[in-house]
């Protein structure tokens, strides 16, 4: 399987791979070189709430 770092690897050049493909056709890249900043390291991965945090069931509302 390889180590974490060879993964790593791997996903970026099958990442910038792709890009280049989709700008020789002219299509929307954005979303691609945002997965390839996150994976890079150049920017860091927005938080995102898990759990009993996220279940809108588990809320309670108080009003005052």
């Amino acid at each position: 399987m390889g180590s974490k770092a060879q993964r790593q690897n791997q996903h970026a050049g099958k990442l910038m791979r792709k890009i280049a493909k989709f700008k020789k056709k002219n299509l929307d890249t954005e979303g691609l070189e945002k997965e390839l900043a996150y994976t890079l390291g150049g920017k860091k991965r927005p938080e995102f709430k898990t759990g009993a945090e996220a279940d809108a069931r588990l809320k309670r509302r108080h009003s005052s």
